[in-house]
């Protein structure tokens, strides 16, 4: 079991959307604004887990901060992260 980011976060509309891997695992999609990407990878590469940033679905509305995690990846029986929230 893996240990879940603590992500930045803030009241906007999530703009990127971040794929958590671990080996070969998608185990996770983060939500930032465009302002919260960079720190959102850095938090995820901390906890060792690979970040890439991908695009949007434009059907998709998420927050800032929103944690979607795969009940199939290897992330699924980790304990949540504390909330932060960034003004």
């Amino acid at each position: 079991m893996r240990t879940l980011p603590t992500l930045p976060a803030c009241e906007e509309p999530a703009t990127v959307r971040i794929e958590l891997f671990s080996a070969d695992s998608l185990d996770a999609c983060a939500y930032t604004c465009i302002a919260h990407a960079v720190h959102a990878t850095a938090a995820i590469a901390r906890v060792g887990l690979e970040a890439h940033p991908v695009g949007m679905a434009p059907d998709v509305a998420r927050p800032c901060g929103h944690l979607h995690v795969y009940p199939t990846g290897n992330l699924a029986d980790a304990p949540p992260p504390p909330s932060k929230t960034l003004r």
